[in-house]
């Protein structure tokens, strides 16, 4: 059965998420957002747009794009046009180890290093 609710994030001044909720409908968002009296919500709500990347606290919220995305995972890493975070050097395509493993990002270095599973 597909998801049918309506997600909102409730956004501060520098489009950060503080929290999100979803609900039966539209309607059934406005109708409980009218039963809140404005000063007591510190931000404001944004609809979800993609319910296959619903927003958790801390994400980030683009104005432009109308979409959510996640925090940054590491300090080195770039926000793509698609707003994906793009690591400096990309995976290796290699297979090491007869595929029982995978890569993991070291910061330290900058670079891919095998993760044996």
């Amino acid at each position: 059965m597909e998801d049918t609710a309506a997600y909102y994030a409730l956004v501060d001044d520098r489009n950060i998420v503080k929290k999100c909720i979803p609900f039966i409908d539209d309607t059934d968002f406005e109708r409980i957002r009218r039963t809140i009296p404005v000063e007591l919500v510190d931000g404001t709500w944004r609809r979800v747009t993609t319910i296959s990347k619903i927003p958790d606290r801390g994400w980030i919220f683009s104005p432009t794009k109308n979409a959510f995305y996640p925090p940054r995972p590491y300090p080195s890493w770039i926000l793509g046009e698609d707003l994906e975070w793009k690591a400096p050097v990309p995976v290796p395509e290699e297979e090491c180890c007869e595929g029982l493993h995978s890569w993991v990002w070291d910061e330290e270095t900058r670079t891919w290093v095998v993760f044996h599973q």
